[in-house]
């Protein structure tokens, strides 16, 4: 039995250091042939400098971390440890929960080819996905089992942060929606979703008005992020650029919104897919990606109604966690449909793993409960 469940351990790790092998020869000699991989060559080629204020920049320790790779190995080699440190992080945060988890999903997850690429080349994507894995496997293991590993967490935060720091808000709102709920001393009530639904639209409706008597404090900031956001994409000469989008206040900022979410989840449009013909199978992988995480916020919607004690992290947590990472990657994802394929890539631990890990570990415990249970009182649930 132990033999047979090692085995079965061995062959999920085996296959995710297969895919990021994969991935990083596939980016590395096919796919940098047709396209830029962002600023992969640069950090391949940086010079060692040990100066202590790359340590509190991202381009700045990104830089470092390569060089100090690139001064040790050649680059393919440079290119290829962190994309294994991520297939081990990730068998770390699946491998015990593996049985119990959505395969199919888990694997169309993983294999989104653009999650492969951009989860293997040297960037600061594969050091933030790694650390966001470990994030929402802290959640979990919080939520779950009441333990969490308070260093680890720290650590993973921090690298986060220093990463992708419009990002790890997201996390960060699941990561203190989990905390409190916890540890609050004041138990929450079994509540249904119904009043789950209203105390959110509640919720909401506060932060609204908050956001109102507010509006001249952060207005300055929005109209700040979206000056830096399109100054960023259109300095540089790309075919795909959009040009033309009003973008210079707030009413321009709701606007484009309706249409700036999805674009900036899927990629090209339609229309320029149509128009070119190597954005077609891109513009089809964005919208499976684009339905993927709404299928998972329903999965984990239908987990709240059968398991009330995960609710209000749920409800409270995890659905503002995902609004809120929508809303924050739509400014980097208008204006140049390449780079918000790049950088969504650093939400699909929260999009796609955390609920899969989530229902997994959710019902190894109902599994594990079975076996000293009277058979007539098991009933495991199918997420």
């Amino acid at each position: 039995m132990n033999l047979s469940l090692h085995l079965f351990k061995s062959k999920l790790l085996l296959r995710l250091l297969a895919i990021r092998v994969f991935g990083t020869f596939f980016a590395f000699y096919i796919y940098s042939r047709l396209t830029t991989l962002g600023d992969a060559e640069r950090y391949l080629s940086a010079q060692l400098d040990f100066n202590p204020q790359n340590l509190v920049n991202r381009t700045s320790f990104t830089d470092l971390f390569y060089a100090l790779l690139g001064s040790i190995f050649p680059d393919i080699i440079a290119t290829l440890i962190p994309s294994l440190i991520l297939g081990f992080v990730t068998y770390y945060v699946f491998h015990k929960s593996y049985r119990c988890t959505n395969k199919s999903l888990f694997w169309a997850c993983m294999l989104l080819p653009h999650f492969v690429i951009w989860s293997s080349v040297a960037g600061k994507e594969v050091i933030a996905i790694t650390a966001f894995m470990i994030v929402i496997k802290s959640c979990v293991d919080k939520l779950v089992f009441n333990k969490i590993n308070i260093p680890q967490v720290a650590i993973a935060l921090v690298v986060g942060l220093l990463m992708r720091p419009h990002y790890f808000i997201p996390y960060f709102i699941l990561f203190i929606g989990t905390i409190v709920k916890q540890d609050n001393k004041l138990k929450v009530a079994k509540i249904s979703q119904g009043v789950s639904g209203t105390l959110l639209a509640t919720v909401f409706a506060v932060f609204l008005a908050m956001l109102a008597a507010s509006y001249g404090v952060w207005i300055n900031f929005l109209n700040t992020v979206m000056t830096l956001s399109e100054a960023y994409f259109l300095s540089y000469d790309a075919d795909s650029n959009r040009l033309g989008i009003a973008w210079s206040n707030l009413s321009d900022f709701l606007g484009n919104i309706w249409w700036g979410i999805p674009t900036s989840i899927v990629g090209p449009t339609l229309s320029e897919s149509l128009s070119k013909i190597i954005f077609i199978p891109i513009f089809i992988e964005g919208i499976i990606s684009f339905l993927l995480v709404f299928y998972m916020l329903r999965l984990v919607l239908r987990l709240s109604d059968r398991e009330s004690k995960y609710r209000p992290v749920i409800i409270f947590g995890f659905i503002p966690a995902v609004i809120v990472a929508l809303v924050f990657h739509y400014p980097f994802g208008l204006f140049n449909p390449g780079s918000a394929i790049r950088y969504k890539q650093s939400l699909a631990p929260l999009f796609y793993f955390y609920p899969l890990l989530l229902m997994a570990e959710i019902r190894r415990v109902k599994v594990f409960s079975a076996i000293t249970m009277p058979k007539f009182m098991i009933k495991i649930p199918r997420y």
